[in-house]
Formats: C-alpha cells, structure tokens, sequence
C-alpha cells in the first residue's frame, strides 16, 4: 500500500492522512502539501493540540460545541463559528476569538513558569539537601508509623467484620463434678470393733 503511494500509482484518503499525521504528531496539512517542513508540521500540531484543549474547557463552561459554516456566494467558506451550549445561554466564538484566546493562554503559562521557574541545577540542589534533611527523615518516620497504624485498624476492621458475618457458635458452661455427700451407711460395724463401753 505505501509502496503504492511512494510510486504515485495510488493517492490515500484524506482520512488516512489526518489518522498517519495524528499517529507522527505532526499537522496533516503537511502531507497535503500546506506546510513544507516537518518543523512546521509539528509545531501546527502542537498549535492544533492547544485549540483542542481550548474547546474542551469552553464546553465544561458553557455546554457542548456545535460548528456554524458562514458561507458567501457559491457556497464559498469564510468563516467557522463556535457555538457552546444552547438556547438563551449559548455563546459564539469565531476562529479568530478562538486564536486569541489560545494566545492569550500560552502568554499566561509564560509568564507563569517565568516567575515560577528555576534553573534545574538550583532545583536539583534544593531536592538533594531537602532528601538529606532531618525534617526528612522525620517525614519518613511520620509516614512509617502512620502506615502500621493504618495496617492495625484494617486488622481490627477486618476482624470486626469477621465477627459480624461469622458469629462464633456459644459456648457451653463447663460442668462441676457432683459434691461428695455424707456417707448414710446404716450396715452395723464389725464386732469387737465397738467404742467405749459405759461404766467401764
């Protein structure tokens, strides 16, 4: 099939060259032959990748996106507008609006990651000698002994519901051996075996 390309004997479907271009991350204009450098091309994806994700937060604000085409004469296209949610609520951007809020939102990640940013040799520092840091090792020790408690009270939880769903059987009450009782032997004794005699 691509050899078929490369030899000009068969052109693929547009659809096959936004699938290959979003595969490379690069625009499929520039296999259409709009962008002549891959440079370009990648730089239109990342450019495309943005206005993806402007949409997206424009519809969790406002409701789902539908696009209006505003053709002239013989149906020739000039304009795309962006609708977001509907009825009274709904609002329209153009692609121009669109562009300008992209702009705007990679002007405010400048100047964020500008005030915000550090060199990565001081970062990396600041990391080392934080790791080495008795406030550190304290942490470690913290979230140790949090973790047993945490392991010590899924125990007791799981043997609460062990208990719960398995009652042990009762217990029967140990039995007591009977009291000896007094010996009511009436047979008479031996003779010349009997006790004292009176008198005598």
């Amino acid at each position: 099939m691509i050899g078929q390309w490369e030899n000009d004997l068969r052109n693929p479907k547009r659809e096959t060259l936004v699938k290959i271009a979003h595969a490379l991350e690069i625009s499929a204009a520039y296999f259409l032959g709009y962008i002549k450098t891959i440079e370009a091309a990648e730089a239109d994806y990342f450019e495309k990748k943005i206005d993806d994700a402007i949409h997206d937060v424009l519809e969790k604000m406002y409701g789902k996106r539908t696009e209006k085409k505003i053709s002239g004469d013989g149906d020739y296209l000039i304009e795309t507008i962006n609708i977001y949610g509907s009825g009274e609520n709904a609002i329209s951007i153009d692609e121009d609006g669109i562009y300008s809020i992209t702009e705007a939102v990679k002007g405010v990640i400048r100047s964020l990651v500008h005030c915000m940013g550090e060199k990565p040799e001081e970062v990396i520092r600041q990391w080392n000698e934080y790791f080495n840091s008795e406030q550190y090792e304290g942490l470690c020790a913290y979230l140790d002994r949090r973790k047993q408690v945490r392991k010590i009270e899924e125990l007791e939880e799981m043997l609460s519901h062990i208990n719960r769903e398995c009652p042990q059987p009762p217990t029967e009450a140990p039995q007591t051996p009977p009291a000896p009782q007094e010996s009511r032997d009436t047979t008479p004794p031996p003779e010349g075996t009997e006790g004292p005699q009176e008198g005598g």
